[in-house]
């Protein structure tokens, strides 16, 4: 009774330093609500709902690992006063090899998941998993990122989901399972009868059962597309010219399957601006499906930086197009900053920008910054820096 009065008070404690920081920043900072609620999306309402619900923010702050803007978020969702049900799933995760990083990520996606009864709605779901072949580490990565099956039926949806994908494909238990949390994680209608459409219209075009199966274990929302698109997405990947019996050709389908016939123009017209063929953008395509997902912002900084700071011709993009789907924040941009320097001083050849942006870190590191501490000794420094602003 003791401790569990102290834990309670703990978490009082520190939800009211919370909301005393949030609240004293507002103050300190001299912005206008104005700024905050347009530019920020944080308004007074936010301060009002961390004190409503401050023990909750509290508690998922510092015992599940979230975030403050998070907390605030989930805290929206449900809110509790006593920390018994949360300490009992919090248990039970951990019981089941979920690390601090795989909790905060699942309660993250769906918060209500704290105040579930973990023997009843967790449990029998686990077991019913590692039945399958799943073990804890493999267990826990994947629901911490698709949580929301943990909140549907094992009866009713779990295990005919499951049952429908192993009776259709040939798949063995384990791929079956990791799909079915995958698919649920999304898709709320009758998985099977969806399956069998799908499956009928991807072998009525020549789709072989080993690409099936890639499809619905790693490209789960194609098996679910509304049929209709999936055979006109199909039919522009066949005339395309992808290979249906390779993985390149699931790739290029999903990729298609969610981008309208206006946005694939309008991507299209993009990348001609930059001087690009109809026949180098097909290339590209082929070699990265991903190359027209790619947001439109996104593509302008990458071929900005590409054809006007690193001086390379636009047809790069089409030999390696994959550097569009390289992060801007955590690759792009930190190395950019030290290519240019080494270009300014003539150290490198440009022709060597695009293996610098694709290289892994350690080669980066040794092929284009530490052999260059004589000449240019403030690289590290800057390119630590660059890399710092977004950790």
């Amino acid at each position: 009774m003791t401790s569990q009065f102290n834990k309670t008070l703990f978490h009082l404690r520190s939800a009211f330093g919370v909301y005393h920081l949030a609240s004293k920043l507002l103050r300190s900072l001299s912005i206008s609500e104005h700024f905050f609620t347009n530019t920020c999306g944080f308004s007074s309402d936010a301060a009002e709902s961390a004190s409503e619900h401050s023990f909750t923010v509290s508690y998922l702050i510092n015992s599940c690992g979230l975030s403050l803007n998070s907390a605030f978020s989930a805290s929206k969702l449900m809110h509790f006063q006593t920390p018994k049900k949360a300490d009992s799933v919090l248990s039970m995760l951990k019981t089941h090899g979920f690390s601090k990083v795989h909790i905060a990520k699942l309660v993250s996606r769906s918060p209500r998941l704290i105040l579930c009864n973990p023997q009843k709605y967790l449990l029998p779901k686990f077991e019913f998993f590692y039945s399958k072949g799943l073990q804890k580490p493999e267990l826990a990565s994947i629901l911490s990122l698709n949580p929301n099956i943990l909140q549907r039926s094992l009866k009713d949806a779990i295990i005919p989901s499951f049952e429908s994908v192993v009776d259709l494909v040939q798949i063995d238990n384990k791929d079956a399972i990791i799909a079915v949390i995958r698919i649920l994680q999304y898709y709320r209608g009758n998985l099977q009868a969806r399956l069998v459409l799908n499956i009928k219209v991807l072998k009525e075009l020549g789709v072989r059962e080993s690409i099936i199966s890639y499809v619905i274990i790693f490209r789960p929302a194609i098996i679910i597309a509304p049929p209709a698109k999936l055979k006109e997405a199909l039919e522009t990947v066949n005339n395309m010219g992808f290979n249906s019996s390779k993985s390149m050709f699931g790739s290029a389908l999903g990729s298609l399957l969610w981008i309208s016939k206006s946005a694939r123009e309008r991507k299209v017209n993009a990348y001609k601006k930059w001087g690009l063929s109809d026949e180098e953008i097909l290339i590209a395509f082929r070699r990265f499906p991903q190359y027209l997902t790619v947001s439109d912002v996104k593509m302008r900084v990458i071929m900005d930086i590409l054809v006007n700071q690193l001086g390379l011709e636009s047809s790069i993009i089409v030999k390696r197009p994959v550097l569009l789907g390289l992060s801007l924040e955590k690759r792009v941009l930190p190395r950019c900053s030290v290519l240019k320097i080494l270009l300014s001083k003539g150290l490198i050849n440009k022709k060597r920008s695009g293996f610098a942006l694709l290289c892994p870190e350690r080669l980066f590191l040794e092929k284009f910054v530490t052999c260059y501490e004589v000449e240019a000794p403030q690289l590290l420094k800057i390119y630590q820096e660059q890399l710092g602003r977004v950790t």
